[in-house]
């Protein structure tokens, strides 16, 4: 059986690394704690140019699709 004056390093040191850890979270949850916040909040414009500039590549693909279709059905017809 371990004496109880041998076992209070062992008690001792979690207690002081579970002090640690709390700081170093607290610290990390105030300095990240704002800029979470900025990264989601979008400004009202850009959703919808993005959403704009999205639509215009979809109809550039697309007609780029539609072009490579009407080569390919020229060469067929030579």
């Amino acid at each position: 059986m371990v004496q109880p004056k041998n076992k209070r390093p062992y008690e001792q040191k979690p207690s002081k690394l579970k002090e640690k850890y709390e700081k170093e979270v607290a610290a990390y949850h105030a300095k990240y704690k704002g800029e979470a916040g900025k990264k989601l909040v979008a400004k009202p414009g850009q959703a919808a140019k993005k959403k704009d500039e999205e639509e215009e590549e979809e109809e550039e693909d697309e007609e780029e699709l539609d072009d490579e279709g009407k080569e390919a059905n020229d060469e067929e017809d030579d």
